[in-house]
């Protein structure tokens, strides 16, 4: 790509700002055989997760410090810390707004009026439920 660089260089007679570099790259991409980076994974550790998991049923809103604390225990960066917590508050109340009792996108925990519990309650209220035949009794 340098040499590129160069040629459009020379022929403008100056140095290749941003949009000139822009250009030379799509004027000649290159071919996607000759990456050999590794693949980039959009999704944390399961470690990484269940601390967040944790972290977050004991508190949704981490002070900075402790963003960069749980930022080192896990191995992320304080930016992905702080858009993990951001994500989930922003599932949670999208979850909040519908009609009854749900189950959360975590498997570990769900929600029934604004409490979390823990998944072996969650198990009973399902078996209530069956038992009964009716959940509004229990929402």
């Amino acid at each position: 790509m340098q040499a590129h660089y160069a040629e459009a260089e020379k022929a403008r007679g100056r140095p290749l700002g941003a949009v000139g570099k822009y250009r030379v790259r799509r004027k000649f991409p290159l071919p996607r055989t000759i990456w050999d980076g590794e693949e980039t994974s959009y999704c944390f550790k399961e470690k990484s997760r269940t601390a967040l998991r944790q972290w977050y049923s004991h508190n949704p809103y981490p002070s900075p410090r402790e963003k960069k604390d749980l930022a080192e225990l896990t191995g992320l960066t304080t930016t992905q810390v702080s858009n993990w917590f951001k994500n989930r508050r922003q599932r949670d109340r999208a979850a909040e707004g519908k009609d009854c009792g749900y189950v959360m996108s975590s498997i570990r925990y769900y929600r029934v009026d604004q409490k979390l519990h823990h998944v072996s309650q969650f198990i009973t209220l399902v078996y209530n439920v069956v038992e009964s035949g009716s959940i509004y009794q229990y929402v």
